[in-house]
């Protein structure tokens, strides 16, 4: 473990170190070719031409700054404490995989517990991410949507799984929205909902949260519920046959024709099948993002 503040070299293969800066800073410089395999805790990093810098998945390496990287790796590194000053050395990476925060990045802003190394669970002194909390520097708006954008196009650039590039792209969607005002802010808050078209099962639980709320209201209709043969089924009969509405959207013009149906039941029917037919296919259209492989 290197501890306190300083410069630390390294011109060799180094693995399993932990950076503690705490609140001073740690800086990490690789010379050419240099490797620093699966590294733990907080620091500034320097990469020489080639050179590969790992962290660990699970309790990733968070990067204060970031310098240098012609052709270098860096794999599981959480870059939310990075700004637009860092982009020039994330744009000369061959390769870039980086840790994403979990939904809201709260466990980010936590103190996170290091181990002494990848493969004991010895528990070590915690340190605190740069970055205390996200509202901080997401009231910093189209800075950090610009940053997010152009983190989506390096993992492009450097073919990332979909599913990395889908996460940047949601990141710079969100801090867009924190800085947006008037109609724009309205209508960001309404796409978040779905999840900027980035999240696959966001866009269900508002389609079932509807459906619920159509088969509630579609239970204490007489009219339609002896139409669909449902008058003596229980409720969960009635949202099943809700949630199925989308699968038949072309049966809206013989409920249009259909005058035992009363005008609220037909109402609700029907934008339960067209909002059901628009949140599957944000939720198809964002799988397809997510699930997209990039092959070189």
């Amino acid at each position: 473990m290197v501890d306190g503040h300083g410069v630390v070299e390294v011109r060799g293969t180094i693995r399993g170190f932990t950076f503690n800066g705490g609140n001073d800073d740690i800086h990490i410089k690789l010379a050419d070719n240099a490797r620093a395999l699966f590294a733990r805790g907080c620091a500034s990093v320097t990469l020489g031409a080639d050179s590969v810098f790992t962290g660990v998945a699970n309790v990733p390496f968070s990067l204060r700054t970031l310098k240098g990287g012609a052709h270098a790796e860096l794999v599981d590194v959480d870059i939310i404490g990075l700004g637009t000053e860092d982009l020039e050395a994330l744009e000369a990476l061959e390769r870039f995989t980086p840790v994403f925060p979990a939904w809201g990045g709260k466990k980010w802003a936590r103190r996170i517990p290091l181990k002494a190394s990848w493969r004991d669970t010895e528990t070590l002194p915690t340190f605190r991410h740069p970055v205390t909390g996200l509202r901080k520097w997401l009231k910093k708006g189209s800075e950090r949507a610009h940053f997010w954008n152009r983190v989506a196009e390096v993992l492009t650039k450097t073919h990332a799984p979909g599913a990395l590039q889908s996460k940047a792209r949601f990141w710079a969607a969100r801090a867009r929205r924190k800085q947006a005002t008037g109609r724009e802010r309205i209508l960001m808050n309404a796409y978040a909902l779905v999840g900027y078209g980035e999240r696959v099962v966001l866009p269900l639980l508002v389609f079932v949260a509807i459906a619920a709320l159509g088969a509630w209201f579609l239970y204490t209709q007489q009219g339609y519920l002896a139409v669909e043969n449902l008058k003596d089924k229980c409720f969960g009969v009635v949202f099943a046959r809700t949630l199925l509405l989308p699968f038949n959207f072309l049966k809206l013009t013989s409920d249009a024709a259909n005058t035992s149906v009363s005008t609220p039941a037909l109402a609700v029917t029907t934008f339960v099948r067209v909002s059901g037919f628009v949140l599957i296919g944000f939720a198809a259209f964002a799988a397809r993002r997510v699930a997209r492989v990039e092959t070189r």
